[in-house]
């Protein structure tokens, strides 16, 4: 699941829109949140199908800890980038 979560947020950090961010950190939070808000949706979704008992308070909490943990995948993601970037070749 997590190779998944984190091939979405790649594919979310590398697109267009993304791109003109320029802080490499700021769109990598940038992924994060709308991952995990994305997350936290499905989830919920989910959830309410199953669950009728859920208050205000439990969905912020569960919202704050997606958007946080996706944040921190992000994060690890951004690290790795930089770690592996391989610049294009010059043309002469």
């Amino acid at each position: 699941t997590y190779l998944l979560f984190g091939a979405g947020i790649y594919v979310l950090y590398e697109s267009t829109l993304m791109k003109k961010v320029k802080n490499f950190l700021v769109r990598g939070i940038f992924c994060g949140l709308i991952g995990g808000f994305s997350l936290f949706m499905i989830a919920t979704i989910v959830n309410i199908s199953l669950t009728r008992h859920l208050s205000a308070q439990h969905l912020m909490v569960d919202c704050i800890w997606q958007m946080t943990e996706q944040i921190v995948g992000a994060m690890v993601i951004v690290a790795v980038k930089g770690f592996i970037h391989e610049p294009l070749p010059e043309h002469i």
